[in-house]
C-alpha cells in the first residue's frame, strides 16, 4: 500500500483592503441585441448635451451622466416619446469608498426596452436631486439610499427614516460602517 503524502498550506494572511477605483461604464455593445443598440443610438443623440457616457451591463444599456445633468437627463428618458421610460425599478446606491454611484433601473413598458441611468456623488458630501418630480415610485428607494448610506436627496419631500430608527447612530450599507463581532448563544 502507497503511502500517501499530505500537503499541509500555510494560513493566507487577511485579506488587504483594496483601494476604491473609479467603475468604467462596461464597454459591451456586442452582448446588446438589435433592438437594445438601437435604443443605445437613440440615448446617445437624445442625452448628448448632459455629456452621457454609453456602455452596456449584459442585455441593457447603460448611460453615465455627470450629477449635475442627472435630473435633466433623466426628464428626457421619461418624457421623449421615443424613450418613454415610464416604470422606475429600482435605485442602487454603491459605495466605492471615494465615492458613491446612483444606479436607476428604468424600463418602458410602451416600448418595452430598459436602460440604467449612472451618476456618482462625492463621498465627503454625497448630494443627489431627487427624482421624484419625475419618477414618484423613487421615494422609498431614495429613502433606503438615505438611511443606509447617507445620500441626501435635495428636493425629497419625506427624509425620514425608512429602514432604521430616528436617530440611528452611522449609515450601515457604507463600506466603513465598523460591524462588531457577535457570538449567537
Amino acid at each position: 500500500m502507497a503511502e500517501e503524502q499530505t500537503h499541509r498550506e500555510e494560513p493566507s494572511p487577511a485579506p488587504q483592503r483594496r483601494a476604491a477605483h473609479r467603475p468604467e461604464v462596461p464597454q459591451a455593445p456586442s452582448r446588446l441585441d438589435q433592438q437594445a443598440q438601437a435604443l443605445s443610438e437613440l440615448l446617445k443623440e437624445l442625452l448628448q448635451p448632459y455629456h452621457p457616457q454609453l456602455g452596456a451591463a449584459i442585455d441593457q444599456p447603460v448611460v453615465k451622466v455627470p450629477l449635475e445633468h442627472l435630473m435633466e437627463a433623466a426628464r428626457v428618458l421619461k418624457e421623449d416619446p421615443r424613450l418613454d421610460f415610464n416604470y422606475f425599478r429600482c435605485l442602487a446606491t454603491v459605495d466605492y469608498l471615494e465615492f458613491f454611484e446612483l444606479a436607476y433601473f428604468l424600463y418602458s413598458i410602451t416600448h418595452r426596452h430598459q436602460v440604467i441611468l449612472k451618476a456618482t456623488c462625492p463621498y465627503d458630501h454625497p448630494v443627489a436631486p431627487s427624482l421624484i418630480p419625475i419618477w414618484p415610485a423613487a421615494n422609498w428607494h431614495e429613502r433606503e439610499g438615505h438611511d443606509l448610506f447617507g445620500v441626501v436627496f435635495e428636493g425629497h419631500p419625506n427624509m425620514q427614516p425608512l429602514l432604521l430608527y430616528e436617530g440611528f447612530e452611522g449609515f450601515p450599507g457604507r463600506k466603513s460602517y465598523p460591524f462588531h463581532e457577535y457570538e449567537d448563544w
